[in-house]
């Protein structure tokens, strides 16, 4: 805990980080996103179903929620 009478002993840390917040923001979105769809497993289980052009049989939907 610091109190005001520590104020004087402190001085500012090294400015060198081993990351900087330099990305271009594009990039950084798109990482972000792909790094989202990559858990996206533990909330959605049947994330293939919804994002696929395929349309599932109700077995096969039924056979996918008996997994998890």
């Amino acid at each position: 805990m610091l109190y005001r009478s520590d104020e004087a002993r402190l001085e500012p840390a090294a400015s060198q980080h081993a990351w900087t917040l330099d990305t271009p923001g594009d990039l950084l979105k798109l990482v972000s996103e792909a790094y989202r769809i990559h858990l996206a497993h533990l909330f959605d289980e049947r994330l293939a179903v919804h994002t696929s052009q395929v349309e599932p049989l109700p077995h096969q939907i039924t056979a996918v929620q008996r997994v998890f």
